[in-house]
């Protein structure tokens, strides 16, 4: 999903870059574009910590119901632990690519 979310905002940023050179009036049109890929990314990278952490719920459940004991099984092992994850690194880059892609295509609009 970085990946996506950072060629997406790089494609747009030169797209806006080409567009005001050219004095084009739709330049703002691509940082209205990265703000509704931003918050489209960030809604499918929330839902899918959702499907995750509930198929780790259902691992242990699982894992329980066979007798398996809580240091050996794999789902046990996965309970939540307080610190900086990957899905948080994401959230913080499409939430900041966000706010920065509405701005810059509020103040293109206004120009």
């Amino acid at each position: 999903m970085l990946t996506l979310g950072g060629s997406a905002v790089v494609a747009l940023v030169a797209l806006a870059t080409y567009l005001n050179k050219m004095d084009n009036q739709a330049a703002w049109i691509p940082g209205l574009a990265g703000a509704w890929v931003s918050a489209t990314l960030f809604a499918l990278d929330w839902r899918n910590s959702q499907i995750i952490r509930h198929c780790y719920v259902t691992g242990r459940e699982l894992e329980k119901s066979l007798g398996i004991e809580a240091d050996h099984g794999f789902y046990t092992g996965l309970a939540p632990k307080p610190m900086i994850s990957y899905s948080i690194v994401l959230r913080t880059f499409f939430a900041a690519t966000f706010a920065s892609s509405l701005i810059t295509g509020v103040i293109a609009w206004s120009a």
